[in-house]
């Protein structure tokens, strides 16, 4: 397949744009983004693998997840 940049960033920010959209969906049929956000955390815990020890460089990288969780919360 031929590899353009743009196309992968599009693909990125549909995926994204989808995570909220549902995020937003949830929160809307159970109207507690608490109890959702506590979810996600205990989903992501389950699911994804001990991450490396962060280096100087990544001290603020974020995960995705973790990025969801903070927008449900900051609303």
């Amino acid at each position: 397949l031929w590899f353009h940049p743009l196309v992968h960033l599009a693909h990125r920010l549909l995926l994204q744009s989808a995570e909220e959209a549902c995020d937003e969906a949830a929160v809307a049929a159970t109207r507690d983004r608490r109890a959702y956000a506590d979810l996600l955390l205990r989903l992501s815990a389950r699911t994804t693998a001990p991450a490396p020890a962060p280096s100087a460089g990544m001290a603020t990288f974020r995960s995705r997840t973790g990025q969801r969780i903070a927008a449900l919360l900051s609303d």
